[in-house]
């Protein structure tokens, strides 16, 4: 093994080390954040447990949600879902949906949202990782299906939110990064005042 290899193996094991300390000092303190399911969808997801829902109160939930309801309308026009006549209402999407894809579409609409970011090294890097978990989704469901050995939903439930921790990691390793560099900053402003 050379010596570059040697130290970039300690650098991720000093690295991995950290982020250990960081994620169980934060369970431990009761710190851990985990986005959020946005409230529009959790109330639809309630609401779909109800054997005798009602369609249009499905829809009159998404409706207070914008950008859920701009998905809803564009996932209901694409052509995996199109017809002749496009979605030009939410009760309309909800309808041509039916419970089972509603349901996956909520899921789905809100296990995305943990992928976002406003950092674009973060975007890059979980654009991976959510096209790997979409594709493991369909995997699991078809696998699940061909087997008869459950629901393929929850397959592709299962698939789809295999990998949700890495986003938040890598949201930790950011802001580890950030409090490492302005701990140097400190230092060296330091060292210059003494010098």
């Amino acid at each position: 093994m050379t010596q570059a290899a040697s130290s970039t193996g300690a650098s991720y094991d000093k690295l991995a080390e950290q982020m250990e300390k960081i994620v169980l000092n934060r369970i431990g303190n009761d710190q851990l954040v985990l986005p959020p399911m946005p409230a529009v969808a959790l109330k639809c997801l309630s609401l779909l447990k109800n054997p005798d829902f009602s369609l249009k109160e499905a829809a009159s939930l998404i409706e207070r949600d914008p950008i859920l309801t701009a998905l809803m309308l564009r996932v209901a026009n694409s052509a995996a879902m199109a017809t002749r006549d496009p979605v030009q209402s939410v009760l309309q999407a909800v309808t041509r949906f039916g419970m089972q894809k509603l349901r996956m579409f909520l899921i789905e609409a809100s296990a995305r949202k943990v992928f976002e970011s406003r950092d674009t090294r973060i975007v890059e890097a979980a654009r991976g990782v959510w096209e790997h978990s979409l594709a493991v989704a369909m995997l699991a469901r078809d696998v699940v299906a061909f087997s008869n050995s459950g629901s393929p939903d929850f397959g592709y439930l299962g698939g789809l939110l295999h990998d949700i921790g890495k986003p938040i990691v890598a949201a930790m390793l950011l802001e580890a990064d950030v409090v490492a560099r302005l701990a140097d900053g400190l230092k060296n402003k330091a060292k210059d005042s003494m010098a």
